[in-house]
């Protein structure tokens, strides 16, 4: 008899701690984003590169997505001796290839990943134009960024015209609209980035 109640004390307490451990993977599992099965809203990055900028310049994409609940779960320590912490972020890198078909297109999902209890959204979307030829010339940089609450049409498009040689890139025509405002992450859209090559080799 007394054999059987140490048995079924051990296995109380084996219980209690599988039921425990459970419980504290299912918490953390709560703050970890989780895709979205069926995104509904993109920006499109598309456009073209000039195939003679092929191994001269660099153009990346990158989608920034954060947590928007400002629990301590969701944040991020950066330095615990003095409790600096950030909100806790996602990034997607989208490097164009040159090639001699130029053009390029990537579907970006605003609503990659469910709210979850850490509020999970896409924060913003930029993009870089590196000159490879030209280290002193400073990279192009464009950014977007959104917010639900925004009020803008569904289906804007945004275009961006850039000039390259071998001394410098620079923008011919900039679609400053969305640099200066954020837009819905609850609409679609389409910014188009050309990238010229013009004059010398």
């Amino acid at each position: 008899m007394k054999k059987f109640f140490i048995f079924v004390f051990c296995f109380s307490l084996l219980m209690v701690g599988q039921s425990a451990l459970a419980r504290t993977k299912s918490d953390a599992l709560n703050y970890i984003p989780q895709l979205n099965p069926t995104p509904k809203y993109f920006m499109t990055a598309a456009g073209f590169i000039d195939s003679a900028l092929q191994g001269k310049v660099r153009l990346v994409w990158i989608a920034y997505y954060r947590a928007f609940n400002n629990i301590d779960q969701c944040k991020e320590v950066l330095n615990p001796v003095d409790a600096v912490s950030v909100p806790k972020e996602k990034k997607y890198f989208f490097s164009v290839p040159i090639t001699k078909k130029e053009v390029y297109e990537y579907r970006i999902p605003l609503d990659k990943f469910q709210h979850g209890f850490c509020d999970w959204r896409i924060y913003k979307i930029d993009y870089f134009l590196e000159n490879l030829e030209n280290k002193e010339d400073e990279p192009l940089l464009s950014e977007v960024f959104f917010d639900e609450g925004a009020k803008i049409e569904d289906g804007m498009i945004i275009s961006d015209t850039i000039f390259c040689n071998r001394e410098n890139c620079v923008f011919e025509k900039k679609d400053n609209l969305a640099n200066i405002m954020p837009i819905s992450s609850k609409k679609n859209y389409l910014y188009s980035v050309a990238v010229e090559y013009y004059g010398g080799k």
